[in-house]
């Protein structure tokens, strides 16, 4: 199936170029958050570990809601493809 840039995030090949694809993961990521979340304002989103050997990459994303108080969250992206997210949102 082909990417279609203006529907979210393609699909990442975890096994291959992991420390280039964690780089362009988060890039693409705040990207369509920016793009498709219009309460988000001051987002911040790093990689913070990446486990080549079991496939996961973390991620921490802080923000401030225009509705709420600011977030600040971890998602761990699994090679299965199961997303855990991890902290107060």
């Amino acid at each position: 199936m082909l990417h279609l840039p203006d529907y979210g995030l393609s699909e990442y090949p975890i096994h291959q170029g992991f420390a280039e694809m964690q780089k362009k993961f988060v890039d693409d990521l705040k990207t369509v958050i920016e793009r498709f979340e219009p309460r988000v304002s001051s987002l911040i989103i790093e990689g913070i570990t990446n486990d080549t050997r079991n496939g996961v990459l973390q991620v921490s994303i802080q923000a401030d809601l225009k509705v709420m108080e600011a977030i600040n969250f971890q998602a761990q992206l699994l090679k299965n493809g199961e997303i855990r997210i991890m902290g107060d949102i």
